[in-house]
């Protein structure tokens, strides 16, 4: 479906944040791709090293790049629930007895993921082709979630969800 349902202005929005997003991605496989190219650097001197030594390398590099990668996508999941929040709370200031509903399980969708690349790919080629994709539909694909409301306490459940989700990776 031709995402008809977003105006001109709020495409451009989802053009600038999927901008964000790429930038951080990026600094991101930067930062993965210096850790190794710091440990090649200032580690691998010797010409030939046990299996411990290479071993000790590996879990040490494996621990920089887990503890920089929680980090980036800790903040990358606060950037991402601060943006809803602010939706949200602009919705609660123009029609304060609207309600939201959140298809969560939507946002894992296969199809959906490449129709968002597609036109980042676009975005990134200088193009304005509309976004085809309906990211909520009404109803939830096969895991229903409760349905989100704009209260305070339902944010506050979202992001105990959240962080319970993010302390089992």
């Amino acid at each position: 479906t031709i995402m008809a349902d977003l105006s001109d202005s709020s495409q451009q929005h989802v053009r600038e944040y999927l901008a964000f997003l790429r930038r951080k991605r990026d600094q991101c496989i930067g930062e993965v791709a210096a850790e190794f190219k710091e440990l090649r650097e200032s580690r691998l001197f010797e010409e030939s090293y046990s299996q411990q030594d290479v071993t000790e390398l590996l879990d040490g590099l494996l621990g920089t790049v887990r503890a920089n990668m929680m980090r980036e996508l800790t903040q990358l999941n606060h950037s991402s629930t601060l943006l809803l929040v602010q939706v949200l709370e602009q919705l609660a200031e123009t029609a304060a007895d609207a309600t939201v509903s959140l298809d969560i399980p939507r946002t894992e969708d296969g199809e959906l993921h490449k129709a968002i690349g597609a036109f980042e790919q676009d975005a990134l080629a200088g193009g304005s082709s509309a976004l085809a994709v309906r990211a909520h539909v009404g109803k939830p694909l096969a895991r229903a979630l409760p349905t989100l409301g704009t209260s305070a306490r339902d944010l506050d459940s979202a992001k105990e969800s959240a962080a319970s989700a993010q302390e089992k990776l």
